[in-house]
């Protein structure tokens, strides 16, 4: 986190920075939804409290299907920008 922290602050501000949560297919998708979407704002949230606060966020969320072998692998937040 430090390190993305560390990269965003480097960026023009205002530049946006896109945090996507996902969550995986099992379960309620109501649920699921709900997960994706606190996962983006937990990364967002982390990476203002790590003074990455010059550009603007967009959160977006997404669910995939369960990976097999690997579960976690659909239980994460991706962080993109420009």
């Amino acid at each position: 986190m430090l390190q993305a922290a560390t990269a965003i602050k480097a960026l023009p501000p205002g530049t946006v920075v896109t945090v996507t949560g996902v969550a995986d297919t099992l379960g309620p998708q109501a649920d699921n939804v709900r997960l994706a979407y606190q996962r983006a704002l937990t990364v967002i949230e982390a990476l203002r409290d790590a003074g990455a606060t010059n550009v603007t966020y967009l959160s977006r969320r997404t669910l995939e299907p369960p990976t097999p072998g690997d579960p976690e692998a659909s239980r994460r937040a991706d962080i993109d920008w420009p």
